[in-house]
């Protein structure tokens, strides 16, 4: 259990890695990150149905909102594709994937607009708290497991938890 609750972690640290490094300069830092994401995303997708579902949940929202738009992150989804049509994956749950798809593409949709709304609503969906809220009700009604969930509200958080950390630490960065 512990080595599944790492494995979301660093899923989640890794991708928000290549995903700021892949902002900043497309170089080899940005593409390491990119291909850890994407072993670790792989392990997830082989873990369990319930796991599975959650993380091509995330993939299916993040390149239908558009998120998968930088060279390194497109490698890293092509190296997700490549692992698990040789090596297998886990088939994910139909109904709570659709859900969660859909959460994640609206969190993502909203969060690129979130900074010109209300307090309230923009701290929702900063954070996209509209996935991790779905998470919780799909998990409750028993369509996926609560141990995967509570690994994915990790990866999501510690996600969350990076970009704060690499924002700041970019902000203190001499010029």
């Amino acid at each position: 259990m512990i080595y599944l609750l790492l494995t979301y972690a660093l899923a989640g640290i890794t991708l928000k890695a290549a995903d700021v490094y892949g902002e900043v300069k497309t170089d080899l830092k940005a593409y390491g990150f990119s291909i850890a994401a994407a072993f670790l995303f792989w392990l997830l997708l082989t873990e369990s149905p319930s796991t599975s579902t959650f993380m091509v949940a995330v993939i299916i929202g993040c390149v239908a909102s558009l998120k998968v738009n930088r060279p390194n992150l497109i490698v890293g989804l092509v190296i997700i594709a490549i692992l698990s049509a040789t090596l297998g994956f886990h088939t994910p749950i139909i109904w709570p994937l659709i859900t969660l798809a859909s959460a994640a593409y609206l969190d993502e949709f909203a969060h690129e607009r979130s900074s010109k709304w209300k307090h309230s609503f923009q701290l929702f969906f900063r954070y996209r708290c509209l996935l991790k809220v779905t998470a919780v009700i799909i998990a409750l009604i028993g369509a996926v497991t609560l141990p995967s969930m509570v690994g994915f509200l990790i990866f999501d958080i510690c996600y969350d938890l990076s970009g704060i950390c690499l924002e700041r630490k970019a902000s203190t960065k001499p010029n």
